[in-house]
């Protein structure tokens, strides 16, 4: 939901101005768009946006829409620059959003499924003091009374 609002600003502040809105665009574009892109660009922007393409590539997009949302607020980005990330923005926004809602869905299909498992089982009983050897008691009772005097 976060990141849809973000989305959302990014394409009303492009709009507002004067741009059209971004249009969203395939994955597997991403990074490709991005090498040619910022081919060009400081050394450490680069670092980042190739960090960026190899997360978006091994479909860790949670990561990538985070970098790409940090990326936006760099003031050193040429507007093509920040227009494509905008876009990859949006691209990675809405497949975690297309995940989000097959998770839902998945939870939503089977609601008792949890329900219906074993209960958990009582947690074994602890010996009482009484059953224990006398020593292991003395001892555990000493060192009871040094910890409660060190507290």
């Amino acid at each position: 939901m976060k990141r849809n609002l973000i989305a959302l600003a990014v394409a009303v502040v492009l709009v507002a101005c004067g741009g059209a809105p971004p249009a969203a665009m395939s994955l597997e574009e991403i990074p490709a768009a991005f090498k040619k892109e910022f081919a060009k660009a400081k050394e450490e922007t680069r670092m980042v946006i190739e960090g960026v393409s190899r997360q978006i590539e091994r479909k860790q997009l949670g990561p990538a829409a985070f970098q790409l949302q940090n990326m936006l607020e760099d003031r050193s980005l040429t507007k093509d620059q920040s227009a494509l990330i905008a876009r990859a923005l949006i691209s990675v926004n809405q497949k975690l959003n297309e995940q989000i809602e097959m998770q839902e869905a998945a939870v939503a299909a089977t609601p008792s499924a949890a329900m219906t498992k074993t209960r958990p089982q009582a947690a074994p009983e602890l010996p009482s003091e009484n059953q224990a050897d006398p020593q292991a008691t003395t001892a555990a009772r000493q060192m009871r009374e040094i910890y409660r005097q060190t507290k």
